[in-house]
């Protein structure tokens, strides 16, 4: 890949404040492609993502989805893409999923004429927030900049913006409460309350695919109680500020806390658990919170975490309800 015109960044990102503009190469993704005349409908019995629309698509245009066990849990995301050959896909998928996915599409593919197959090695996966309308948009959320996959030898779209690294990308999206990738823990949430309706995932009008029946009911019945929302993590000996910071403001690279295991749960009053912790880095991350626990103030204690305490926020960028 070309990246003459990309600048590396040489300012100190140590501080509280994020890249205005910036890209990174995200080397932690790894791409499957699909291909076969089956393609589109074999896809489209398996995600929450319309195929018919990906396949109609142009040519590395990106749709988020995601694979659903048979009782609706999120086993992974994807970003999914219409390939350059014809009946072709490609899967944009965190690195510790592609083997377990790659399993898990050979699983369901019995006789279809579909052919599944490791193509990391031909793309790199690119991200790029704060600069000009150039590429493909995000699609999970405007605010989230531009999404690339681009073909080993071709050049990374003219965004003019800082080469940062990736964690710079993965402190971009916890501070803004978006889950990818291992946020997950497979098997576990539910498609609505890892906020995937808003993050343009799921197309409650298509037809059957695995996992649906239950992700229905729950929209339809609009009982979601729980959901992925940001969360600062601070000192338990630390006085709560009167005017509490946002995740973003509150960012702090130089912190040196141990953060919680991926499923620990987060108490509440009389040792109630109101959440389960999901990822994170520095100070900030991200947890499933029971949503009457989240008001951006209470602070909550996290097992297996002793030292440090929880602030749960509600997005910004969440439709109003």
């Amino acid at each position: 890949m070309y990246l003459s015109h990309l600048r590396t960044t040489t300012r100190n990102l140590s501080t509280s404040a994020l890249p205005f503009a910036a890209c990174a190469h995200l080397a932690s993704r790894r791409v499957l492609a699909v291909r076969g005349a089956a393609a589109t409908d074999f896809l489209q019995g398996l995600v929450t993502q319309h195929m018919p629309r990906v396949a109609s698509s142009a040519p590395l245009a990106p749709h988020y989805a995601a694979f659903l066990t048979p009782q609706g849990r999120v086993l992974y995301d994807a970003f999914v893409y219409r390939s350059g050959e014809e009946d072709g896909f490609l899967l944009d998928v965190h690195a510790d999923h592609a083997v377990p996915l790659h399993a898990h599409l050979r699983r369901y593919r019995l006789r279809t004429k579909v052919e599944v197959a490791d193509v990391s090695a031909g793309y790199g996966v690119w991200a790029a927030w704060g600069v000009a309308d150039v590429g493909s948009a995000d699609p999970r959320w405007t605010g989230l900049g531009a999404r690339a996959l681009v073909p080993a030898g071709e050049a990374v779209p003219e965004w003019n913006a800082e080469k940062v690294s990736e964690q710079e990308y993965t402190l971009r999206r916890l501070v803004l409460g978006v889950p990818e990738g291992t946020d997950f823990a497979p098997g576990t949430a539910l498609p609505l309350e890892s906020n995937f309706e808003y993050l343009n995932a799921i197309d409650f009008r298509k037809g059957c695919y695995v996992g649906q029946e239950l992700t229905i009911r729950t929209h339809h019945t609009g009982v979601v109680r729980k959901r992925i929302v940001p969360v600062v993590v601070e000192r338990a000996d630390s006085s709560p500020s009167s005017s509490p910071k946002s995740p973003a403001e509150a960012l702090d690279r130089t912190a040196d806390m141990a953060l919680p295991s991926q499923g620990a749960d987060i108490g509440g009053e009389g040792g109630r658990a109101v959440g389960k912790w999901a990822a994170g880095a520095c100070n900030v991350g991200l947890a499933l919170m029971r949503l009457e626990a989240v008001d951006g103030v209470r602070r909550f204690e996290v097992k297996g975490a002793p030292g440090v305490v929880v602030r749960p926020v509600i997005p910004e960028w969440w439709p109003k309800q």
